[in-house]
């Protein structure tokens, strides 16, 4: 006598197993948008600590001043900080980026709002490493549009020192 055994899956079966799925990816949905959202957040204020800190040691190596512009006031739009960060180097000491003058680093920062407080349109060190503006600290804020959650970079002027620290309540 030969038995046979069924193989596979019944249809009620393949349904409940599609329908566990289902419930599990809805449930961590939430979840993924989050680490995405975050992932962001860190990276663009990786990318704005790390261009401070170049900008920085390069006055220093240098001897020279060293600007950090938006990227977009290079197109008639400055104190867009969300567009990029533009680090250059004045040869000629005008204060001005002309054509032609080198560009040390640019970063494209993606899906994220930066301002900088107090309302600046650039930064610059000195060849001491120390920021040439008169302020006693510059603060970089980066959220995400409509989330609470953020970084914040501080710059002190008479250091020069660059620390990075989470923000709970971003204004930007």
């Amino acid at each position: 006598m030969t038995v046979f055994v069924e193989r596979g899956f019944s249809l009620l079966e393949l349904m409940i197993a599609i329908a566990i799925t289902a419930f599990l990816v809805v449930a961590a949905a939430p979840s993924l948008n989050y680490v995405m959202n975050y992932g962001a957040l860190n990276g663009a204020q990786t990318q704005i600590r790390s261009a401070l800190q170049m900008a920085r040691a390069e006055a220093i190596k240098r001897g020279e001043s060293v600007f950090v512009i938006p990227f977009s006031a290079t197109n008639d739009d400055a104190n867009e900080f969300g567009n990029g960060v533009l680090v250059w180097v004045d040869l000629d000491d005008d204060g001005i980026y002309d054509a032609g003058e080198e560009i040390a680093e640019v970063n494209d920062l993606v899906d994220v709002m930066v301002d900088l407080q107090p309302n600046a349109t650039s930064l610059s060190f000195s060849s001491e490493g120390r920021l040439e503006q008169n302020q006693t600290e510059y603060r970089f804020e980066v959220c995400k549009p409509a989330d609470n959650e953020g970084y914040a970079i501080e710059v002190a002027s008479r250091s020069g020192s660059i620390v990075s620290r989470n923000k709970n309540n971003c204004n930007v």
